[in-house]
């Protein structure tokens, strides 16, 4: 059994992972609710695999929600309210 370098599989391990969040917002984005077991059986990966990226994607701020018993949704992505500076105050 052959062995990647470490870089390579750094770099190939990354690039999976990426694929498996675009996946999971891509699911998630049917509507609804997914549950955790059901993103792992579509992306062939463990729940614990999924629990990971599902907490790294809202750690970046991806707007994904979760409720015990019902799995995981996409929520509405909030707008960033601009910051009221002097000169909008005053014109308007």
């Amino acid at each position: 059994m052959r062995h990647l370098p470490r870089d390579i599989w750094l770099r190939e391990n990354a690039r999976a992972r990426a694929n498996r969040q675009r996946r999971i917002v891509e699911i998630l984005s049917g509507g609804g609710f997914i549950r955790g077991d059901d993103l792992a059986r579509a992306l062939s990966v463990s729940k614990r695999t999924v629990y990971r990226d599902v907490e790294e994607m809202k750690d970046v701020g991806e707007p994904i929600g979760g409720a015990a018993g019902l799995g995981y949704a996409l929520m509405p992505r909030r707008r960033r309210q601009r910051p009221m500076t002097e000169a909008s105050h005053v014109n308007g």
